[in-house]
């Protein structure tokens, strides 16, 4: 039988040696100061928070209250999600000063047995982080950065199979990247804050409307003459839905592609995209406001009403978009790309192989 254990060994090593699947899932996992805020705060929330203070909490009771909940709800969504992806991509953590000691990394154990923190990076308001199953993936290196708008950070790995890839979070600034004069700048530091060598793989909060942002990249990498190929991957293309093309809502009531990812030097072998709507909150939900009726409202009535399911355009959006079930107000992305192996180790491997089978003939014999 020792001649189909070689068959075998030869037969996996050809097939499988060839490509790795990666599932990454990149994430803005909503502040405090962004669930709140007067003018751009979550509606739900502030409706909660209200009810809240009518009921004797202060605000920072309040606040701690539906924060300590919702951050409790994000953290088994993120467990859950360890459970199919490789590599997270996290941004707008809060950082342990907020309101009442709320925050995401209280209640969310990023480390585990195998799930390892390969960097991450603060701003003077957030933190961004990457995540990594050291399973699959062996540290190399890692960077940070925070310039032009462009705040994450970036891990060198091999893969199993052998080959380098570089890994990042980031999160842009909409300032920035939202003002003509500026977002080019940004996005040309995006395209260079990260090792030039290895494939790249970028998940984060771009701020933009991602398709918008790549014909800038793909601009600057002509007049660069650059030999990289690059991608984007978000909620517009590959998501197998009409319905929804959107991870965010502005809240002036438009909605867009905010969140995904950007590659450079991967080549694109059927790599899908997911969009994980459960949970989204809203930025916008009048029916007759400033900026028209939002596609955004709970089933039993109009805004202020905040029962039943969330619709978008009288469809329910997900079984678990309740408003007290609520996560954030950017919805997960996630992608499975495929990772060659380094091809220049598959000669010598096959060759031990058969060498070995070989010595097996002759003892043998």
């Amino acid at each position: 039988m020792w001649w189909l254990v070689c068959l075998v060994g030869l037969s996996s090593l050809l097939v499988n040696g060839e490509n790795h699947k990666l599932s990454m899932l990149t994430w803005n996992t909503l502040s405090c100061e962004d669930t709140f805020a007067e003018g751009y705060g979550c509606p739900s929330e502030i409706l909660r928070l209200d009810a809240l203070l009518a009921r004797g909490y202060t605000e920072e009771q309040g606040k701690s209250n539906l924060l300590s909940k919702r951050f409790r709800r994000v953290a088994k969504a993120l467990d859950d999600v360890k459970g199919v992806h490789q590599v997270i991509a996290l941004q707008e953590i809060d950082l342990p000063s907020v309101h009442g000691g709320q925050h995401l990394l209280e209640y969310f154990k990023a480390e585990d047995q195998t799930w390892k923190i390969f960097c991450s990076t603060d701003s003077a308001s957030e933190r961004v982080l990457l995540l990594v199953d050291s399973q699959y993936f062996t540290k190399i290196d890692d960077f940070e950065f925070d310039q032009d708008g462009v705040l994450g950070c970036a891990a060198s790995v091999s893969a199993v199979g052998g080959q380098q890839i570089t890994l990042a979070s980031v999160h842009l600034s909409a300032a920035r990247v939202r003002n003509p004069e500026t977002v080019r700048q940004t996005i040309e530091t995006l395209m260079d804050v990260v090792p030039q060598g290895s494939p790249v793989i970028m998940g984060g909060d771009f701020n933009a409307h991602i398709p918008d942002l790549f014909h800038i990249i793909k601009d600057v990498a002509k007049e660069r003459n650059s030999s990289h190929v690059w991608s984007s991957y978000t909620a517009t293309n590959n998501t197998g839905t009409d319905r929804l093309r959107f991870t965010s809502q502005h809240e002036h009531n438009f909605l867009a592609a905010y969140d995904g990812f950007i590659t450079r030097g991967l080549a694109d072998n059927g790599t899908s995209v997911v969009v994980h709507e459960a949970g989204f909150l809203p930025k916008y939900l009048r029916d007759n406001g400033e900026f028209g009726a939002s596609p955004f409202r709970y089933s039993e009535g109009p805004y202020p009403n905040l029962n039943g399911p969330l619709l978008q355009n009288h469809i329910e959006l997900s079984e678990s978009s309740y408003s007290w079930s609520s996560l954030s107000d950017h919805c997960a992305v996630s992608a499975n790309f495929q990772l060659s192996s380094d091809s220049s180790l598959l000669p010598l491997s096959v060759l031990l192989i058969a060498s070995y089978c070989l010595l097996l003939l002759f003892s043998f014999n």
